[in-house]
């Protein structure tokens, strides 16, 4: 009787075969290696500083997204108040504001970058906003 044998071919080293190889392609492929960790390891722009003017008699909150990004919470603007943020991260050309109290929604303010930097990075509670809530029969807050 005889039994089968069967050949296997022997597993190859990959640490070897990558010190066998080319010293440019390994060198090359560190670069590419490191520069692509470096680019993801960096931080988002920001904008120094962002202030909220709540003239209303409500206690707003504030969410805010670039043109193709998620809501991300920005503030609590306190009633008859400003409330500034500062090291926001930078949303692009389009900022859009979205403002809610007590559960229900305000509405959302949509401004370009350019009129924020023109306004000082400030932005004011619109006015239709206080006309939403009190349209919702949003009661005042104590």
């Amino acid at each position: 009787m005889t039994s089968r044998t069967v050949i296997r071919p022997a597993k190859r080293n990959v640490l070897r075969g990558l010190l066998d190889s080319d010293p440019f392609a390994l060198v090359l492929a560190a670069l590419v290696a490191t520069a692509f960790a470096l680019a993801l390891l960096q931080p988002p722009a920001t904008v120094r500083r962002v202030s909220i003017e709540n003239t209303s008699e409500y206690n707003i909150g504030i969410e805010v997204r670039g043109a193709g990004d998620g809501w991300t919470h920005l503030a609590r603007a306190g009633k008859q108040s400003t409330t500034d943020r500062h090291e926001v991260v930078d949303r692009g050309d389009v900022w859009i504001f979205r403002f809610t109290s007590q559960g229900r929604q305000a509405g959302e303010l949509r401004i370009s970058r350019a009129d924020l930097q023109a306004a000082n990075w400030t932005i004011q509670l619109p006015d239709g906003a206080v006309h939403e809530l009190k349209d919702a029969g949003t009661p005042l807050p104590p």
